[in-house]
C-alpha cells in the first residue's frame, strides 16, 4: 500500500526546499551530515558489485596512458558516428533530443575515462568511493586544486572563487531572478530559516537523503568545471596582458553576470552529462523529488560515512574538471549545441 501524499505539491514546495538546501555551501555544512537517528533505513536499490573483468588483463593498471589513449579514440569514433547521424537528416525534434542525451552519455563516459588513470570512479552507492581524486584534481587544476578542498570544507572561510560560484548558482538554479540579486550569505541565512521551518522529521530526512547527496554531487562537479573554465579564461586574459593575480581573486572580481557565464556549462551536452552521471549514480532526480511528496519516511537515505561522502565530493569535482576537457575534445568532432547567454536549467531532469 502506498503512503499518502502530503498536502503541499512536491513540485511547488519541496523541490525548492531541497534546492535551497543544496545551494548553501559552507554555511550549511550541517545539512551534509547523516545518516540521522530515526532515518537509518536504506532504501537505495540494492546493487551487487560484481568483479568486473576478473582474471583479465587490466590495462588501466598496467599501462594507464595507453588505456586512456584507447578510450579517447573510442570516444572520437562515437562522436563521428553521432555527427554522421545528424548529417544524414535525422533532424526531427524527437530524434534530435534522443541524440542530445546520447551525446551527453558519451561525454560523461569520456570524462570518467580521464579519471581512470587516478582512480576507479564510483559506480555503486553502497560501495565506499576509492582514493585518487586528489591526484586527479592536482593534475587538472595544479595549485588551484586547493580551492576544491576549501569549497568542500565545513570550517574554512569560503574563497572568492567559491563565493562567485554560489552567487552564480543562485541565478542558475532559479533562486534569483537576476544574477547578483541576493548576496550569498544573505541567501544562506534565508534558506536556513526556510529549512528549519519544516517539521523536524522532514529536516532529518532531507539531511541524510540521496536526493540532497545528488544535488551536492552536481554542485561539486559544476564547481570543478567552473574552475577549469575560469583557468582557460584567465590564461587568455594573461596572454593579452590583462588578467593578473590568483585564479580565486580573479574569479572573485567577476561581475555576477560574468560568473554565471563561467559556471553554466558551455554546451547543452555538457550540462546534460552532469545530470546523466548523477542519475546513473544516485537515480532520477524526478523520482527522488517525488519521494518528498509522500513524507519523510519515504525519502531514501544515503548510507556512507563522512569520509566516503568527502571522497565522493572530491571525485565529483574531478569529474567536472575532466568534463571540461571532454567537452573541448568532443567539439572537434561533433557539432555541439552551445548554451545561450543568460540561460539556465528549467527544472528537474530524469
Amino acid at each position: 500500500m502506498s503512503p499518502e501524499r502530503t498536502s503541499a505539491p512536491w513540485w511547488i514546495k519541496l523541490q525548492r526546499l531541497v534546492l535551497v538546501a543544496s545551494v548553501l555551501g559552507p554555511w550549511q555544512a550541517w545539512l551534509a551530515r547523516g545518516p540521522f537517528p530515526g532515518h537509518s533505513n536504506s532504501r537505495c536499490p540494492a546493487r551487487k558489485a560484481a568483479k568486473e573483468g576478473a582474471g583479465e588483463r587490466n590495462l588501466w593498471r598496467e599501462a594507464p596512458e595507453q588505456a586512456l589513449a584507447d578510450a579517447l579514440a573510442q570516444a572520437d569514433a562515437k562522436w563521428l558516428l553521432l555527427q554522421a547521424e545528424a548529417d544524414a537528416g535525422e533532424k526531427d525534434g524527437d530524434a534530435a533530443e534522443k541524440r542530445s542525451w546520447r551525446a551527453a552519455a558519451v561525454m560523461a563516459d569520456s570524462a570518467l575515462d580521464r579519471l581512470r588513470p587516478y582512480t576507479i570512479p564510483a559506480k555503486y552507492l553502497d560501495i565506499p568511493p576509492l582514493r585518487g581524486a586528489e591526484e586527479a584534481l592536482l593534475d587538472f587544476l595544479g595549485e588551484n586544486s586547493g580551492l576544491v578542498f576549501n569549497f568542500l570544507s565545513k570550517v574554512e572561510t569560503i574563497s572568492p572563487a567559491g563565493r562567485a560560484f554560489w552567487q552564480a548558482e543562485l541565478y542558475l538554479r532559479q533562486l534569483d531572478d537576476i544574477a547578483g540579486e541576493t548576496e550569498v550569505k544573505q541567501a544562506a541565512v534565508e534558506a536556513k530559516d526556510r529549512v528549519e521551518a519544516e517539521p523536524e522529521e522532514m529536516q532529518n530526512a532531507i539531511r541524510g537523503s540521496v536526493l540532497l547527496a545528488r544535488q551536492n554531487f552536481i554542485s561539486a562537479a559544476r564547481f570543478g568545471y567552473f574552475l577549469r573554465r575560469g583557468l582557460q579564461r584567465l590564461d587568455l586574459e594573461r596572454s593579452l596582458g590583462q588578467g593578473s593575480g590568483s585564479l580565486s581573486d580573479w574569479m572573485g572580481s567577476l561581475t555576477p553576470a560574468d560568473a554565471v557565464e563561467l559556471a553554466r556549462a558551455a554546451t547543452k551536452e555538457a550540462q546534460r552529462a552532469v545530470q546523466h552521471h548523477a542519475t546513473q549514480l544516485f537515480g532520477s532526480e524526478i523520482e527522488l523529488l517525488q519521494q518528498l511528496d509522500y513524507g519523510p519516511d519515504a525519502v531514501q537515505q544515503l548510507q556512507l560515512s563522512d569520509e566516503s561522502r568527502r571522497r565522493l565530493s572530491l571525485e565529483a569535482a574531478a569529474f567536472g574538471a575532466a568534463l571540461f576537457d571532454a567537452e573541448s575534445s568532443a567539439g572537434r568532432r561533433y557539432r555541439l549545441e552551445y548554451t545561450a547567454t543568460g540561460s539556465r536549467a528549467d527544472g528537474p531532469l530524469g
